[in-house]
């Protein structure tokens, strides 16, 4: 079976490309006799490219299927170039469709001389010109093609995604083949490693094959392929960080082609979906749509998540919207704002605020391209009305995130409140809210009875798909940045007398980025052996955290190194310092102390550079060439200085779908009254 670049998958989302979505440029008027006669078809040529591709076939895809049928224009074999000509376009298809390229498991790869092995389909997508043309096909475009399907996005703004977030200085549908410039080679490299993370993502799924699905129907090997492929999407960043690793550097033929397999299993290994997530995700996008209801504007809404132990101890998550929020704006706009409250020992008379799972970080702040602002309880976002597919882009927060969701619903009145719990709630992988769907509902299962749902019921299966999110920071103390004296950040060896090192005293808040980098040079303490009841330190123990700065950890990130017992734990600390020449950064791996949590005897994994940007009444530390070990935190970190204060700021990753489980109004009071919780009420 042929690994999909993702075409049945994007179906099953409910999403159908039309070429009644592309406008067909018109003429007008009649020309003179002496005009010369109009064309009656166009050609397209190309390349196509993983490294230059021998012995594949290329067609212009009339049905939008994403495969090469019968009837349809298709050019010759290519030749070691992969150069390949398509002729006999209708003048009235040019730029409408999409350029598909059939890469069976014998063609050969220019760059390493073997065989691919595993057929596959690349895609360009449509260009939306006129005439004869020219179009570049690889990985990367077909990459763009599945951002533009699955976020329902135009070609433009799919193209600028797919950049921004591999990090490249190319556009992804650019000939990276035309030069041997650096930043071709790391587009050259992106465009491997993201075939060799599918199919290594198709390999790593094969055990959910044949699995009953949500849908009641089995998984497929052609559910699997096309699921590894949008799957890749969320990736990018790592991807984009491992075609710069040094692993690379100088590798051609069969060892480039082991270093980018190497690349590609870390890469699945860290963001790639678990077999029972697969499972879950095909049967979720199999379902029926909700296109939503046409009945007038009505209060509405969903409970995403419940925790509940006992009457002083629960937790919930809502979306509501009032009938007011419900009837589209004049932009067709609809509105929405979410209700978390929490009632446990520290807050026994409850606790109701809106962002964040952390009440504690209700009051992050993010920049939403004109302001800094807050996430304050009721705050509105939006959603477009959602179409036969039943999806919806939403702007969550005004600017915090903004994406797309699928829907689909079951009819659940009438079924006892334990059954969908356990059967249909319970059995999601993952969580949302901060409630893993395991844990979903009362610990005390007997506690919901033999009750029933009313009608009017119903289960919302919800797919979200964020696409863009703000800079943002948390403003509690802990998230301050501090510095030590200059003398202690230069580090030195304690062993031998290093006075500062030895008296390093307390840190002390930066007033600003600029200090910052002058502080966190990356020069360690270095103090002998020591050990305490867990273990022994490496030899000798050096103390990173007086001169770098955190980029956050990867749990189980690192091995415990031998001899030292459990002195370390498994979490991998990632560091930042500042080389004080230009914008310079280093970046480091170290390993966590278990007494104090403390980095210890770092190793570099990269360099790069920052950049400093000015929003509003602040400045923004971003980094650039992150490598991949960085990329393995689970956001991208930033730094924001604003009146005088630095904070610990992030990013939160975009591209990855995540399928959610929700109950409606009536289902959702159903549920918190049989448990005598308040019921919602927007």
């Amino acid at each position: 079976m042929k690994n999909l670049h993702g075409s049945r998958r994007l179906k099953a989302l409910g999403v159908l490309v039309s070429a009644a979505s592309v406008v067909a440029a018109c003429g007008g008027g009649g020309g003179s006799s002496d005009d010369p006669p109009a064309a009656t078809s166009a050609t397209v040529t190309g390349k196509a490219v993983d490294g230059p591709l021998q012995g594949v076939t290329a067609c212009y895809d009339l049905n939008d299927n994403y495969e090469c049928d019968s009837g349809e224009p298709t050019s010759a074999a290519t030749g070691a170039d992969g150069a390949f000509t398509i002729s006999g376009i209708a003048v009235a298809d040019a730029g409408k469709h999409a350029v598909v390229v059939d890469v069976p498991g014998s063609a050969i790869d220019a760059d390493t001389g073997v065989a691919v092995g595993t057929p596959f389909i690349m895609v360009a997508p449509a260009t939306d010109a006129s005439g004869d043309q020219s179009v570049f096909v690889s990985p990367l475009t077909t990459l763009v093609e599945l951002q533009r399907i699955s976020a329902a996005q135009t070609r433009a703004d799919a193209t600028a995604f797919v950049q921004s977030q591999l990090g490249l200085a190319v556009s992804p549908l650019a000939d990276f083949t035309a030069s041997a410039s650096a930043d071709n080679a790391k587009a050259a490299n992106a465009a491997r490693l993201t075939r060799a993370a599918q199919t290594q993502q198709s390999a790593a799924l094969a055990a959910a094959v044949g699995q009953t699905d949500v849908s009641g129907a089995a998984v497929t090997q052609d559910d699997i392929d096309e699921l590894a492929a949008t799957s890749v999407l969320g990736s990018l960043p790592n991807i984009g960080a491992a075609a710069i690793d040094a692993s690379l550097q100088g590798k051609t033929g069969t060892s480039l082609r082991d270093a980018i397999t190497a690349l590609a299993a870390a890469v699945v290994a860290q963001n790639g979906p678990t077999v029972p997530e697969a499972v879950a995700a095909i049967g979720v996008g199999k379902l029926p749509p909700d296109p939503g209801s046409t009945a007038a504007p009505a209060a509405g809404a969903t409970l995403a998540a419940l925790r509940y132990t006992s009457a002083s101890d629960w937790y919930l998550r809502s979306l509501q919207s009032t009938a007011a929020d419900n009837t589209p704006d004049a932009n067709g706009l609809t509105r929405f704002f979410e209700v978390r409250t929490r009632v446990d020992a520290a807050n026994p008379g409850g606790i109701t605020w809106g962002f964040n799972n952390d009440y504690t970080r209700a009051g992050d702040r993010y920049w939403n391209g004109s302001a800094w602002r807050t996430c304050d309880l009721g705050t509105r976002g939006t959603s477009t009305p959602r179409d036969a597919a039943g999806r919806s882009s939403y702007n969550y927060c005004d600017g915090y995130e903004k994406g797309t969701t699928v829907r689909s619903s079951l009819d659940i009145a009438g079924q006892t409140l334990l059954s969908v719990l356990t059967t249909r709630i319970r059995t999601m992988p993952g969580g949302a809210s901060g409630v893993n769907f395991a844990d979903w509902g009362p610990a005390d299962l007997s506690r919901l009875g033999t009750a029933t749902f009313p009608e009017g019921s119903r289960l919302f299966y919800q797919t979200g798909l964020p696409t863009e999110s703000a800079l943002a920071y948390a403003t509690r103390d802990v998230d301050r940045v501090g510095v030590f004296s200059q003398a202690v950040a230069n580090g030195g060896d304690a062993r031998s007398g290093t006075v500062a090192c030895q008296n390093a005293g307390t840190e002390v808040l930066t007033t600003s980025l600029d200090e910052m980098v002058a502080r966190r040079p990356g020069q360690p303490c270095i103090f002998n052996q020591t050990s305490d009841a867990n273990g022994s330190s490496l030899n000798p123990n050096e103390i990173w955290g007086l001169s770098t700065v955190s980029m956050g950890d990867v749990p189980n990130g690192i091995a415990l190194p031998a001899g030292t017992s459990n002195f370390y734990t498994t979490t991998a600390r990632m560091r930042v310092s500042f080389t004080g020449t230009g914008n310079g950064t280093v970046y480091h791996q170290c390993y966590q102390a278990r007494t104090n949590g403390s980095p210890r005897n770092c190793t570099v994994v990269g360099s790069g550079t920052y950049t400093i940007t000015t929003l509003g009444d602040g400045r923004v530390m971003t980094f650039n060439n992150v490598p991949a070990a960085v990329e393995r935190v689970t956001f991208s970190r930033v730094f924001v200085e604003r009146g005088g204060v630095v904070y610990f700021g992030y990013k939160s990753r975009v591209g990855q779908a995540t399928p959610q489980v929700r109950l409606n109004l009536t289902a959702a009071n159903a549920m918190l009254g049989q448990l005598g919780l308040p019921l919602l009420a927007p």
